[in-house]
């Protein structure tokens, strides 16, 4: 869970990028 743990002071397209993998993650995951 290294992922969701960015500091805060990411840049957009980082957090951006976060949220894609979160979300294939999770996808991945209820698939």
């Amino acid at each position: 869970m290294a992922l969701i743990s960015l500091p805060k002071n990411a840049s957009p397209i980082r957090l951006h990028n976060r949220c894609r993998i979160t979300g294939h993650y999770h996808r991945y995951l209820l698939k």
